[in-house]
C-alpha cells in the first residue's frame, strides 16, 4: 500500500543507498499512490526503487495521482533517488490525472536533484517522467535524467487539460529545470495532449 497514504505528512527518510525491489501498489478510487501516498514538508534521498508496479485507476469523482516514490508532494525536496524497470500508471474518469516517474503532482515548492528514472509512465491527463504535473510555485528539477516510456492513453477523458513532457508534463507556474537531460519515447496512444521531450507546456 505504501508506506503513507493519509494527509499531510512531514517526514525525513534517508535510504541509504538501499534499494526496494519489485515494490506493488495497486489502488482503485483513491486519490493517490506511490511509495509515499502523500508528503508535505518532507526530505527524501538516497533511495533506489527497482521494478516497481504502481497503478492508480479512478473510476469514481477522486484525482488520480501516481509517482513511483511519491503520488502527491507539497514543499517537498527529493535528492539522490531513482526508478527503474517500473511501470507507474494513473489513470481517472471524469476528474484530472497526473502521472510521474519519481513523483505524481507537486504542490508548494519542491526541490527535485540528482534523481534518475527509467520507466513506462503512462497517464490519460498530465504525464512526465520525472513529474507529472505542478500546480506550485518556484520549484526546481536539477540535475535528473529520464528514459523509458511517457505514454499520453488509457480511458477518454475529455473534461481536463493533458500535457505529455520527457522532464515534466504540465506547469502551472514556474518551475526551473537545470542540467537535465531525457531521451523517453513520448506515445501518444490517444490523441488530445501536448507533448514535448522536456514539459508538455
Amino acid at each position: 500500500k505504501g508506506f503513507y497514504n493519509g494527509r499531510d505528512k512531514s517526514i525525513y527518510f534517508n535510504g541509504n543507498g538501499f534499494a526496494i525491489l519489485n515494490l506493488t501498489i495497486t489502488k482503485n478510487n483513491t486519490s493517490f499512490a506511490g511509495l509515499f501516498g502523500l508528503t508535505n514538508g518532507a526530505s527524501i534521498c538516497n533511495l533506489a526503487i527497482v521494478g516497481a508496479n504502481v497503478v492508480n485507476e479512478v473510476a469514481s469523482s477522486y484525482r488520480s495521482k501516481a509517482g513511483g516514490l511519491i503520488g502527491h508532494a507539497t514543499d517537498t525536496t527529493v535528492e539522490r533517488c531513482s526508478i527503474t524497470d517500473s511501470k507507474i500508471h494513473a489513470i481517472a474518469i471524469t476528474q484530472p490525472s497526473s502521472a510521474g516517474g519519481l513523483i505524481g503532482i507537486v504542490y508548494g515548492t519542491c526541490i527535485v536533484s540528482n534523481c534518475y528514472v527509467n520507466a513506462e509512465v503512462l497517464s490519460n491527463g498530465h504525464v512526465g517522467g520525472i513529474v507529472g504535473g505542478d500546480y506550485g510555485s518556484g520549484s526546481a528539477i536539477q540535475n535528473c535524467y529520464s528514459s523509458g516510456r511517457v505514454i499520453f492513453g488509457g480511458a477518454n477523458n475529455s473534461g481536463v487539460s493533458k500535457r505529455t513532457g520527457g522532464i515534466i508534463g504540465y506547469t502551472q507556474s514556474s518551475v526551473s529545470i537545470t542540467n537535465c537531460f531525457t531521451c523517453v519515447a513520448i506515445d501518444l496512444a490517444v490523441s488530445g495532449s501536448e507533448s514535448s521531450q522536456i514539459s508538455g507546456d
